[in-house]
């Protein structure tokens, strides 16, 4: 888990400054993150939400990626929702049974499992890309068709992916947005 430290001082009046404690305070993203769930999704209860953010948080932390773009594929993908299934495709990321069980899951249901199973499905579509000038958009393309039917293309999708893709990245966006206004008032 990622933190920024505070170090909480007092002046002691007979004597020095002193370092009291080191206070852990969650990264800068969580807060947003966490309000995304709940807007995209009012009946994700508050500890879900923060199961997931964090979740989020730790994932993205791990594999290097931006977990603003993991909030954003799983938002499109379930809408937070870790019972979803769709297709044969389950949980918060909407894993395929046989990509869940390469990223290590074992219960697609469970929000730290799938997000954590999600957040390496999709650094190793990041991977697969290196080096493109537009890795995040065919990443995010392979995210969806899977990165064999990508490489078939030679990276030419169809609108219904290049929809999906704008689609991912509009709601990264929004995200972001709410990064920032967090960022710029102090009360949030």
């Amino acid at each position: 888990m990622k933190y920024v430290l505070n170090i909480l001082v007092i002046l002691i009046s007979s004597g020095p400054i002193m370092a009291v404690a080191e206070m852990p305070r969650p990264s800068s993203n969580y807060g947003a993150i966490r309000q995304w769930i709940r807007r995209v999704n009012p009946s994700v209860s508050s500890d879900n939400a923060t199961l997931m953010a964090q979740s989020i948080i730790d994932s993205a932390e791990t594999h290097g990626v931006d977990p603003t773009l993991i909030t954003a594929i799983i938002s499109v993908e379930s809408q937070f929702n870790h019972r979803a299934s769709h297709y044969g495709a389950l949980g918060l990321g909407q894993l395929m049974s046989g990509t869940a069980r390469r990223v290590g899951i074992t219960d697609p249901f469970s929000i730290t499992q799938n997000v954590a199973g999600t957040t390496k499905y999709f650094k190793q579509m990041m991977d697969q890309w290196q080096g493109n000038p537009v890795q995040t958009r065919l990443a995010v393309a392979s995210y969806l068709r899977g990165p064999d039917a990508v490489i078939r293309v030679n990276g030419v999708v169809t609108s219904r992916t290049r929809r999906y893709i704008d689609y991912v990245l509009t709601q990264q966006k929004q995200v972001l947005a709410l990064t920032d206004v967090r960022s710029e008032s102090p009360n949030l």
